[in-house]
């Protein structure tokens, strides 16, 4: 398939992936300290940004559209960030430049973030422009920040307490490198990581 050229979030998660009371738990401050909740929200929001990134995981759901030039070559496409819960709509812009929605008995989720067609159909044929594929759909572990993967949650409290630790990024580089971060991102990596 051709590189994807846009990658919108449509629908932000309604929670983060990690709650105050984690952060401040990991931190060891008392659960009455309020005068680090700003900060604190900001490292958490920072440290899950950072975790999509490196994943290509979204971790709490959240809709996005992603745009591509053309359909690929093979029976099934990848979609570039997951886990998928569901395919919400692919549309495509005919050989006359017109929007179509396509029929969804036509394809189907398989194997995670896997888009693949049904038997004995092909994908339509586009017009040249770079959003001639538009493909709509719903990632993340669901919409309970509880259904994200400890060992994900761990990863985000490890970049929060380092951010909380040496908030001007100073400290000597063997105090604070990231490590265990990037052991636990390589865990759940995906291809071209980093």
């Amino acid at each position: 398939m051709e590189p994807i050229t846009e990658l919108r979030r449509t629908t932000p998660p309604s929670r983060d992936a990690l709650t105050l009371e984690e952060a401040k738990k990991h931190l060891e401050l008392g659960e009455s300290t309020d005068e680090h909740n700003a900060h604190l929200a900001a490292l958490i929001a920072a440290a899950t940004e950072q975790w999509e990134h490196d994943s290509g995981e979204a971790l709490v759901s959240q809709s996005l559209t992603g745009y591509w030039p053309a359909f690929p070559c093979d029976p099934w496409l990848t979609l570039p960030v997951g886990p998928v819960t569901a395919v919400t709509s692919i549309s495509y812009y005919d050989d006359a430049n017109v929007l179509q929605v396509w029929d969804p008995s036509n394809y189907s989720l398989s194997a995670g973030s896997l888009v693949t067609l049904a038997y004995n159909v092909s994908w339509p044929s586009t017009y040249g422009r770079p959003d001639a594929v538009v493909i709509e759909w719903v990632a993340g572990y669901g919409a309970d920040n509880t259904a994200v993967p400890k060992i994900v949650k761990q990863a985000l409290l490890l970049q929060v307490g380092k951010w909380f630790a040496d908030r001007e990024m100073l400290a000597n580089n063997l105090m604070y490198n990231d490590d265990a971060y990037e052991r636990l991102v390589r865990r759940n990596m995906r291809r071209g990581y980093p």
